[in-house]
């Protein structure tokens, strides 16, 4: 009887499609194997997962974003890989502390294979900020100076000072994530269970962030983390925060005069691990494949692949040139051992969720109300919805 298994990936692009598709091919010949791919988005992915953990035989082995780690093994639908994490991964002490944190249990039990690493920094453009005189030092230090540095940029004639998205994406709750931890805030509190957005010191770092809204281009009502991004590698605004794909994608006059920085100075670090399903009926198959898809030799080229960092520190400095300069090595290093991972509660996947649409929402009712100050939106929908989504959050 041949062994089928089903490895699940979320749906990145088709270069990495592709590559992973010549990796399975040859593992499937070496192992005699019959090996499945399939490809889900992010928008679908939890609902699938949560199928899987409760009934069982659609995956042996996927790739999860690293949030969404504790929700399932909270679930008990995820196999340990503490035993054989050595022998695959090396010394622990060359991967991130927050993306190990993340994928790991309360008691540093290890359940994913840390795979690819997401982080978030910002990407400027250092000529506008030597042609307006504005000093690059410091500039995006704390929620005060980059709204300062913004401001600058705008009375300095700047047409579109920063891009963000406003349209619905997962990308928001990972930069509100970088402005509240930088003024000690999270959007929920210790038990995982209420919303804290709506208290004081949080509101009124959402005000901070939404306040953005006067520095975005002029007509663009609602922009998604794509054309955010799509606008910015074009030249058409001075600042964006983003992932490590945006450099590659730059025009050459965007990227000859790209300046980086690590915003608040200890920014959101994210990304997915490799795990296995309790579900699964071949579980020591799982861990070979596992082991495969892990190996050091293809990191480099799969992370390039997806527009993301490989998961070992070692290989940061064996990245293609034209994906990161080699002068921004150093920093981006420096940026992934500070970086600080979503606190992980039992239900951070469904929290996500919902953040994610509360701010779709809300800039929603603001381009709707045609306001001229955003606090107009958060008075009359703030309290509501953020009891409404505390309410659910009670029940579970």
């Amino acid at each position: 009887m041949t062994v089928q298994l089903t490895f699940s990936t979320m749906l990145h692009n088709t270069d990495l499609s592709e590559r992973l598709e010549a990796i399975l091919y040859s593992y499937r010949q070496q192992a005699g194997l019959e090996i499945k791919k399939r490809e889900i988005t992010y928008e679908q992915g939890r609902a699938e997962f949560v199928n899987n953990a409760i009934y069982g035989g659609a995956f042996d082995v996927s790739e999860m974003g690293s949030t969404w780690v504790d929700d399932f093994v909270g679930m008990s639908a995820l196999r340990p890989c503490q035993q054989f994490s050595e022998s695959v991964m090396g010394s622990l002490d060359n991967y991130p502390p927050a993306l190990l944190s993340a994928c790991s249990d309360s008691h540093g039990v290890l359940y994913a294979i840390p795979w690819m690493t997401d982080l978030s920094m910002v990407y400027y453009r250092r000529d506008l900020f030597q042609k307006t005189g504005i000093k690059e030092e410091g500039a995006f230090s704390s929620p005060e100076r980059f709204l300062e540095t913004l401001s600058a940029l705008a009375d300095a004639g700047i047409e579109t000072p920063c891009l963000m998205p406003t349209d619905r994406s997962y990308v928001s709750i990972h930069e509100l994530f970088i402005w509240l931890q930088a003024s000690g805030f999270n959007y929920l509190d210790e038990s995982g269970r209420r919303v804290t957005l709506a208290d004081p010191g949080p509101r009124q770092v959402l005000r901070s962030y939404l306040s953005m809204h006067k520095y975005l281009p002029a007509g663009e009502k609602r922009i998604t983390s794509e054309r955010a991004d799509r606008l910015f590698v074009d030249g058409k605004a001075a600042v964006r925060v983003s992932g490590p794909w945006l450099p590659r994608y730059c025009t050459p006059e965007v990227r000859d005069n790209l300046g980086m920085a690590i915003p608040m100075n200890r920014t959101y670090l994210g990304g997915s691990g490799l795990v296995m399903w309790n579900s699964s009926r071949y579980p020591l198959e799982s861990v070979n494949l596992l082991r495969r898809l892990a190996g050091r030799d293809d990191s480099v080229t799969l992370a390039v692949s997806a527009g993301m960092l490989p998961a070992r520190l070692d290989k940061i400095h064996d990245l293609p040139a034209d994906y990161l300069l080699p002068e921004y090595r150093l920093l981006v290093e420096s940026a992934i051992r500070g970086g600080v991972a979503i606190p992980q509660t039992p239900l951070s996947g469904m929290v996500e969720e919902r953040i994610v649409t509360m701010l779709e929402m809300l800039w929603q009712r603001f381009f709707e109300s045609q306001a001229d100050d955003i606090d107009q939106v958060l008075d009359s929908e703030l309290d509501t919805v953020i009891n409404r989504l505390n309410l659910v959050l009670s029940n579970y």
